[in-house]
């Protein structure tokens, strides 16, 4: 008896038949391609949570700053280097190097130009950011300075840095929050660099 074997042509249809039918090894496959994408959202999620509790977290320390500042009638360098120190503890407990901070008072100008000027400013390390008298143009709502009164306005900056987001975009996230307040006790709050009276700005 003579065994009749098919063709190459239809051996291989019969071949490509059994291929397409079989679904072995199909939901790896589908994982292994969808894995990928469900990391990256997964990942993304948690960066975008975390950045927003440190968002709020800045937003509460810059206000809390202000605040304090505002409730004082004259503060001095060691005065506000205490609080400089304990709200940056608010944002980050180890490497309050990654905070930076700047307080200003801003005043309207007595004299004919009756433009917004600075009374005093000083950053996290006692520094004068902008000399008395300079103008300051970074105020958005002009209308909430009036005559002989003064303003409060803190600027905190924050190099927030995650495993994700360093391998990301090869640098910190910088989260940046701005505070204004008008002083609760006083017209104007004063900064004393020493004990001497006549040398209050």
């Amino acid at each position: 008896m003579t065994t009749v074997r098919p063709g190459p042509a239809r051996a291989a249809a019969r071949l490509a038949s059994r291929w397409a039918t079989c679904r072995r090894g199909v939901a790896t496959i589908e994982f292994g391609m969808l894995a990928p994408m469900i990391l990256i959202l997964f990942f993304g999620m948690v960066e975008a949570s975390d950045i927003f509790s440190v968002k709020r977290r800045v937003a509460n320390a810059a206000n809390a700053l202000v605040d304090l500042v505002g409730q004082s009638e004259q503060i001095t360098p060691d005065e506000l280097t205490d609080i400089f120190t304990g709200v940056k503890k608010m944002i980050e407990n180890e490497d309050l190097e990654a905070v930076t901070m700047e307080i200003y008072s801003v005043v309207r100008d007595d004299e004919e130009t009756d433009s917004i000027i600075v009374q005093w400013s000083r950053d996290d390390h006692m520094t004068s950011v902008l000399a008395p008298g300079s103008a300051f143009s970074e105020l958005q709502d002009a209308s909430v300075l009036k005559q002989r009164l003064s303003v409060l306005v803190v600027d905190i900056e924050y190099e927030y840095a995650s495993m994700l987001s360093t391998r990301i975009y090869g640098s910190p996230v910088t989260i940046a929050e701005r505070a204004v307040r008008i002083p609760r006790r006083v017209s104007r709050v004063q900064f004393c660099p020493t004990d001497e009276p006549d040398e209050c700005l």
